[in-house]
């Protein structure tokens, strides 16, 4: 194991825990909070703009909620009752109300479009199956991406019934095929396995490009190069599969994806239609990296049930010395229910707005940390106190990650120098 790879696993096993001492860390009370602390955090920046008596509404919510969530702590139930859920909704539901009063004159129409859903993989083999399974296929992968009310198990359902119908047509590599079905909303155009830092053309027959195409031997694997130039493969061990694909210019430029039940093998995306735009390409190389690093499998677990001492969302549980679970307590301790049960992203992100580095760091900790990450890396250290400066400097109490930015800073500046000369 060469010495690279012995540090990015340490990334996850800086607290070396006994088992005395990882008892003890459960045993920690959870915070308290008065009832003025939390109003004045959810309201945000409206804290400065409403009236006495909207203040009294609030106050009267957050108590309502407050007691509900605390009797829950003391219990050590992670899952709020649907009593406290409720409480919580009417809570959000005032807040979102008063953010539109003060920012938006009281005239605001809340986002619920999520676009048309289409996959594109689908698309692409409709003719070589059966009508009948085209079909279904659609309606199992509308439910599977838009219905957040399934269960685990309808979901493993979907799985299996999408995986019987391609086990139907062998030629279409349908255990391949699966976990495209499954993201297909972009169109997938190339997919690569990695081996030790060399990409090896892995063709998905009437999916994927054909292997004669002029991309597949020098464009793509080009994209693959200058990742790599940007952070070394010594920081990729975990992947193994490496894809183009778009879906049109400057919509997603890429992301990460775990391909096992663990997170311990992962898949990185790009739309080589966004890359020219070389500080977006950065800046979502960075993101997307930094998904792995917080999300694999010595960082959380997509199997434990949640807990009331750890961060978890729908997919993970977080270990309690994970590096997701320190930012998400330090600074999502409370955001956490009110952005889950905001009736519209942008609202708490407005209320909200001075805490995040941009407004898709709003999107959830997960998010937020990343986005935090990138800042940390791409900016200098920050010199005030503001919620922002705070989470950028949070990364600088990890050595690791104090190391890692000098390279990719250093391997930016040796690229736009190469630039330079090209020109």
């Amino acid at each position: 194991m060469d010495k690279i790879y012995k540090k990015i696993l340490s990334i996850s096993l800086i607290f070396v825990f006994s088992m005395t001492s990882f008892s003890q860390a459960l045993e920690t009370p959870i915070r308290s909070y008065s009832n003025s602390e939390v109003v004045s955090e959810f309201l945000g920046e409206l804290d400065s703009k409403i009236s006495n008596y909207e203040r009294q509404r609030i106050s009267a919510l957050v108590r309502s909620w407050k007691n509900l969530y605390e009797s829950r702590i003391s219990a050590k139930k992670a899952e709020p009752s649907i009593r406290e859920a409720q409480a919580m909704k009417e809570l959000t539901k005032k807040l979102d109300e008063y953010t539109v009063k003060y920012y938006f004159d009281g005239k605001y129409e809340v986002n619920q479009n999520y676009g048309d859903y289409h996959n594109y993989v689908i698309q692409n083999i409709k003719h070589v199956i059966a009508l009948s399974d085209y079909n279904r296929l659609h309606i199992l992968c509308e439910k599977y991406e838009r219905d957040y009310s399934i269960t685990d198990e309808q979901v493993q359902k979907i799985v299996d019934e999408i995986s019987m119908i391609l086990r139907k047509y062998p030629r279409l590599n349908p255990e391949q095929l699966l976990s495209h079905i499954l993201d297909g909303s972009e169109n997938l155009l190339a997919v690569y396995s990695i081996n030790e830092s060399r990409l090896e053309y892995d063709e998905i027959p009437y999916v994927t490009l054909e292997e004669k195409d002029v991309r597949i031997k020098k464009d793509f694997p080009d994209v693959w190069r200058e990742i790599l130039s940007i952070i070394p493969y010594e920081y990729f061990h975990g992947f193994d599969e490496f894809m183009l694909t778009s879906d049109g210019e400057m919509n997603n430029l890429g992301y990460v994806r775990n391909n096992d039940s663990t997170g311990s093998r992962w898949s990185i995306s790009i739309d080589p239609e966004d890359i020219s735009d070389k500080d977006l390409f950065y800046e979502t190389i960075i993101h997307e990296y930094f998904h792995y690093v917080t999300l694999n499998e010595t960082q959380v677990s997509y199997l434990d049930v949640p807990n009331v001492y750890t961060y978890y969302d729908h997919e993970v549980v977080t270990n309690i010395d994970s590096y997701l679970n320190a930012f998400s307590m330090r600074f999502w301790d409370l955001l956490k229910y009110e952005n889950k049960f905001t009736q519209d992203s942008y609202l708490f992100y407005m209320r909200h707005n001075p805490d995040f580095v941009s407004r898709y760091a709003s999107t959830d900790p997960a998010e937020d940390i990343c986005e935090s990450f990138t800042a940390f890396v791409l900016s200098e250290k920050p010199v005030d106190n503001s919620e922002i400066g705070r989470k950028i400097s949070f990364f600088y109490e990890y050595p690791e990650f104090v190391e890692l930015r000098q390279i990719i800073r250093s391997n930016i500046i040796n690229l736009a120098e190469a630039e330079e000369k090209a020109a």
